[in-house]
Formats: structure tokens, sequence, C-alpha cells
């Protein structure tokens, strides 16, 4: 029912601890210390209470709505995952209590149990949105592959992939793609044989970026990919896996550019150079910002996430005024994880972070004036 919490009981706990385990998995192998232009870490401290209470009162606001419905308007599952995460932390730095985690906790979780069909926190290694029947109608899409489109299928998503930190930051790329899958087509091709899609969308933020993404060619693309005797999964982050010859084992695949299905592959290679150079561009623009105006986007760029839920229900996307306040003139914390010399050590505070079961949170570094 909606409005219902999801964390109840017994089954409270073991989604909880799917979710943390789940997080730390795909966290536990990054380098929380290399994100830039501005760390997420290191910005969080400084609007945690601002940026948490806006969320808060979005949650209210959607309390009637539908919740796949919701979900489907943050993007993707990955972008779902990340906010959860994300807020988690800013809810312990700014002290809020039990009542309030649990709920940021229960309205992101009852998105992801709305929208995934199986493994809503990707602890298996599974993103799967698609029904049976909407993999059948893509299957009949699929043309015959060879390495060679394998290789441009290859430049073009790679050229997506670096747009979309180019867009978003290194915080914020899932907001533009998502891998999904695997799914089994095994009935239809033989054994051995199954469906990943690679989906890039959002790629023209006019809202953001305004006229800086006059010249990029697209809005979304989808690669569908049938491969053989290769395995596919992910983690919570959206960070794909793949086990086996991917240029030799696509057998078949089909593109589909702002909602048309793409016939000549020469297109594909003038997409795949005009991106790759709009990549460049805007990352260039991005990090020769000034030092007031990089935490100005950043906050925009975190706040995009919400852009079309804010308008299902009714309300300003953009950072509120007390979070843009709250950043102005103000020193970053310099490296917030600076203090933990041992990596497992890192990893228990993180864990601590991220647990909506616990509200206490051990004493964080004071701020250290940006170099």
């Amino acid at each position: 029912m909606e409005g219902q919490d999801i964390y109840l009981g017994v089954r409270k706990m073991s989604l909880i601890d799917d979710y943390v385990d789940s997080m730390m998995s795909g966290l536990g192998s990054m380098d929380l210390t290399t994100l830039e232009p501005i760390d997420c870490f290191d910005i969080c401290p400084l609007y945690a209470k601002e940026g948490v209470d806006r969320v808060l009162r979005i949650i209210k606001k959607s309390k009637f709505h539908n919740k796949k419905k919701l979900a489907k308007k943050l993007f993707t599952p990955s972008a779902i995952r990340i906010e959860l995460l994300l807020l988690l932390i800013k809810a312990k730095i700014a002290k809020k209590s039990q009542e309030d985690l649990m709920k940021i906790a229960n309205f992101y979780n009852s998105l992801l149990i709305a929208w995934c069909l199986e493994d809503p926190y990707a602890k298996n290694g599974k993103n799967i949105i698609h029904t049976k029947q909407e993999i059948s109608k893509f299957l009949t899409h699929l043309k015959i592959a060879n390495p060679d489109i394998a290789r441009r299928l290859g430049k073009l998503t790679a050229a997506c992939y670096h747009l979309s930190y180019s867009l978003y930051s290194d915080i914020n790329p899932q907001i533009c793609y998502e891998n999904f899958g695997p799914y089994d087509v095994s009935d239809v091709f033989g054994k051995g044989h199954i469906m990943t899609i690679k989906q890039f969308h959002e790629l023209k933020p006019r809202r953001l970026l305004g006229d800086k993404v006059n010249d990029i060619p697209c809005k979304k693309i989808r690669v569908y990919c049938v491969y053989k005797d290769v395995n596919f999964t992910l983690d919570a982050l959206s960070h794909a896996i793949y086990d086996g010859d991917t240029i030799n084992g696509l057998k078949y695949y089909a593109l589909d550019i702002d909602g048309a299905l793409v016939k000549n592959l020469n297109k594909v290679d003038f997409l795949s150079e005009k991106i790759a150079g709009e990549s460049v561009k805007l990352w260039d623009e991005l990090t020769s910002l000034d030092f007031e105006n990089s935490k100005i986007r950043y906050l925009f760029q975190r706040c995009y996430n919400y852009v079309y839920l804010c308008d299902e229900i009714g309300i300003d996307w953009k950072p509120s005024n007390d979070m843009l306040k709250a950043v102005k003139n103000r020193n970053l914390v310099n490296n917030f994880w600076s203090k933990f010399k041992d990596q497992q050590k890192k990893l228990d505070f993180l864990r601590v972070l991220i647990d909506p079961r616990i509200e206490i949170l051990p004493k964080l570094n004071k701020q250290k004036q940006q170099k």
C-alpha cells in the first residue's frame, strides 16, 4: 500500500543489511579521495543540515504520490541508491534523529522496491527493471553483430561515459548512465546468451547548463547487447563488470538514439567523435570555475537529481537559499578521510555512516583551511 513503511520487523533488518552490504561492496574498492572537481565528502559538512532538510520536505510532499512513478523521475535505480547513501551521510553529520534517518531510508527503499523487479540494491549483481514482455519486444529490433560493430559501439559508450562526468561531475554521473541486466535470453538464442542494456540519458540538460549543451547531438542513447559466454554483474553504484570476450562475444545488438533505431553505423562514428569533443569542452568549463562558483555548480548538480520528481510534486528543484548560504565563503573540509590511515578503519567508519539504524556519529575532523 502506498505510504506504508517497507522497513518492518525482521524484514526491516534484512533489507537494511542488504543495502549496507551492497553499498560497502561497491565502495570498498573505490578511492574516495579522488572525487573531482569538488569532493562530495569534503563539501557535505558545510550544508548537511540544509541539504537534508530540503529532502525531508520533498519526502513529506511526496507522501501520497505513486512510488514507482516517483522512482522513475529520479533517473535510474543507481541514482536512487547513491542518493540514499549520500543523504544518510549528511543526516549523520547534521545529527538528525533516528526517526529522520529511518524516514529517509524508508522513502528511498520504497522507490527501489516499487521499480526494481528483483535485487533492489544489486546485492546479487543484478539491475532488473524490464519485464519479460519488454525484453521480448527489444529482441525484435536486434541485428547481427561482429567485432567491428562491438568496437564501434564501445567507442560510443566510452564517449558517453566521459560526457556523463563532464555534465554531472564525479559524484553524479549516474544521473546520465545506467547498466541493466543481465537478462537471460537463452530460451531464444541458446545456452550461454544474456542481454544487457546500456542507457545514457539526460545528455542535454538545458535546465542545468543552458546554452552550454547546445552542441551535444542527442538527448538519449540505448545500446542493447546480446552476448554469448560472457558473464555480467554490476554493483549498487552501476559499476559494470564483464567476464569474457565482449568483442567476439557480442552476437546481436540494437542501437536507439532519441527513440529511433539506428540502421547506419556511420552515424555512430560521427556521434562518438562529437560527444567526445563536447565532453572535453564541458570538463574544461567545469574545472575552470573559481572556488565559489564550483561550490554553487556542485549544489545544482546534486539537486538536479530531483528535477523531474520536483516537477511531479510541484516544488522548485534548485538548491534552497539556505543551502547556498551554507557554502558561501566557506572552505571545504580538507580531505574528509585524512584521519584514517588504516583502510579497514575507514571502511568500518563508512559502514556506520550509511547504516540508518545507527544514530550516533563518531566525531568528525574539524574543518581545515582550503589550500
